[in-house]
């Protein structure tokens, strides 16, 4: 009766043993699946953090050129407004001297006349 006891009793505590490594088994899957997806959520993570970055230089780059671009053009402006500027006082000079030589040449010929 003893052998029976203590039979029944090891059968009783090795199937313990046996149930808690069989729950173990799963429960060691589903932190693994879980620890997998953690892993796959900051992969994502990352990769987005990246691609925001990643797009935040390309808009402050293409703000940067489109400021540059604005630079060159009013410089460029402004070059040929100086160009015009210059080439309007040249003619006025121009149309001035002329006026200069009719009043002369006319005084010129009414002293003549005289």
């Amino acid at each position: 009766m003893k052998n029976i006891i203590t039979l029944t009793a090891a059968t009783l505590v090795s199937a313990a043993f046996a149930a808690g490594a069989l729950a173990a088994d799963p429960l060691q899957k589903v932190d693994s699946a879980l620890d997998k997806s953690a892993a796959a959520v900051d992969k994502a993570s990352k990769k987005e953090a990246d691609l925001k970055a990643k797009a935040a230089k390309k808009e402050a780059d293409a703000k940067g050129k489109a400021a540059e671009t604005k630079e060159k053009a009013k410089a460029t402006t402004k070059k040929a407004e100086g160009k015009v500027a210059d080439a309007k006082q040249k003619k006025e000079a121009a149309v001035k001297d002329a006026k200069d030589l009719k009043e002369a040449v006319k005084k010129d010929a009414q002293d003549l006349k005289k």
